[in-house]
């Protein structure tokens, strides 16, 4: 009699290894099969989880317009026995739900606000084309051109503005001065010693004009400002963490200056007058601005969304020695004041301000002490665009619009009646006029 035989089982191990997309994959289940009672056979059991709902939400999304990204897929682990590979699977289902609804709100929310940009653009767009109709219809004080302004840049932002450093190039002895080496006028730019040269600004004040610092450039010379520690301002919604003023003296005799410590302020310049300013003295001084940005790189001007970086060259001065009485000048001084902007069309475009008295000439003003009438000379270096007052604007007395105590007011809204509306051209990496 034969003994029994003893049957061996071995129990089969169910394993299961899933991958999890983060986002949009089938996922396949893998696992073995079950053993007979005398083999072991091993095999895989593939297992997919719906995603149906995802890829319709998908879908959605991208013909709405969003750009949806999809991560790399993830290893979710193995798991044994029935149990856990239904665990899995339910932990994926889950998931793919998850995405969804995120998924699903942030189509809504993009809806929205393509709704509301959408509206905002109709209503900017009407805007523009009312400007348009005012510019055709030459009403007095529209904008010069119907385009948004894409530069952050006005006088006042940067009142503690730091100055990084100060650079002088070009062959002379120009160099900064110490505090109030340089007043009205000018006056002391004739009689400069070295004892009031400096090597870094010292700031005052001069007739509520405050944070002045002087320093003066021979014929031919260059220096360049630059400053930091800046806010609020931006340049095609690009933060401006640096800026560059930088000054050239084209004329052929010593240009003394005073410049503010806030980059957006007014600064003077000139040659000394003995108080008399600009009598029978001809000035011009070329200033060019870069922007940079945090990483030290220069902002190119561009256009975007129909908008472009907009400056305003004003105050510009037409006067005579006619004066009424009591009023500056007085009759007795020989008072001629005739002050114009130049630039280089090719890189700069000019626009006329409607009702103002700013036109493009044929060159820069040329008048003696009592000038009865306009006279043309040639353009400045490195420029082929003039423009300038045509007819005088300091006093109604004289025929002007306004008393240039009205519009030549710092914050006073008539300030477009002396000035020109300039555009840096797209690519340009700075603004220069003369």
């Amino acid at each position: 009699m034969s003994k029994p035989r003893k049957i061996m089982t071995r129990s089969a191990l169910l394993v299961l290894t899933l991958q999890s997309f983060p986002l949009f994959s089938s996922e396949h289940v893998g696992a073995l099969a079950k053993d007979s009672p005398q083999t072991e056979v091993k095999g895989k059991l593939n297992l997919s989880v719906s995603h149906q709902k995802l890829d319709e939400v998908l879908k959605k999304a991208r013909d709405a317009g969003l750009t949806v990204k999809q991560e790399s897929s993830q290893n979710r682990g193995n798991a044994c026995g029935q149990a856990a590979i239904s665990a899995l699977q339910k932990t994926i289902s889950e998931d793919y739900a998850t995405q969804s609804a995120n998924l699903e709100q942030a189509v809504v929310a993009y809806q929205k606000a393509v709704q509301k940009y959408n509206q905002e653009m109709k209503a900017y767009e009407q805007g523009l084309k009312d400007v348009q109709a005012a510019i055709d219809g030459n009403v007095e004080g529209a904008p010069a051109v119907a385009k948004g302004q894409s530069l952050n840049f006005l006088p006042g932002q940067n009142p503690n503005a730091h100055i990084a450093s100060v650079k002088f190039s070009g062959a002379g002895d120009g160099a900064l001065l110490k505090a109030k080496a340089l007043i009205d006028g000018m006056v002391g730019l004739s009689k400069l010693t070295p004892a009031q040269v400096t090597t870094s600004p010292e700031f005052y004040d001069l007739n509520g004009t405050t944070s002045l610092f002087g320093l003066f450039l021979d014929p031919g010379q260059l220096v360049t400002i630059a400053y930091q520690n800046l806010k609020n301002i931006t340049l095609n919604q690009t933060s401006v963490v640096e800026l560059h003023s930088i000054f050239k003296n084209p004329s052929n005799h010593r240009i003394g200056l005073m410049v503010s410590r806030d980059p957006g302020n007014q600064f003077q310049f000139g040659v000394e007058t003995n108080g008399r300013i600009f009598v029978n003295q001809p000035q011009m001084l070329q200033q060019s601005l870069q922007f940079l940005d945090g990483s030290g790189k220069v902002i190119a001007f561009s256009q975007n969304y129909n908008s472009v970086a907009q400056f305003q060259a004003g105050s510009l001065n037409y006067s005579s020695a006619k004066a009424e009485d009591g009023k500056f000048p007085p009759l007795s001084d020989g008072y001629n004041q005739h002050e114009a902007v130049s630039f280089n069309h090719n890189l700069v475009e000019g626009n006329y301000y409607p009702g103002g008295g700013v036109h493009k000439v044929s060159g820069m003003p040329v008048s003696g002490a009592k000038s009865t009438g306009d006279s043309w000379g040639v353009n400045p270096p490195e420029t082929n665009e003039t423009w300038t007052a045509t007819s005088l604007n300091d006093y109604i007395y004289n025929g002007s619009e306004y008393d240039a105590s009205f519009w030549d007011v710092p914050g006073n809204h008539k300030t477009w009646y002396a000035a020109v509306n300039l555009s840096p051209k797209a690519g340009q990496t700075k603004m220069s006029v003369t």
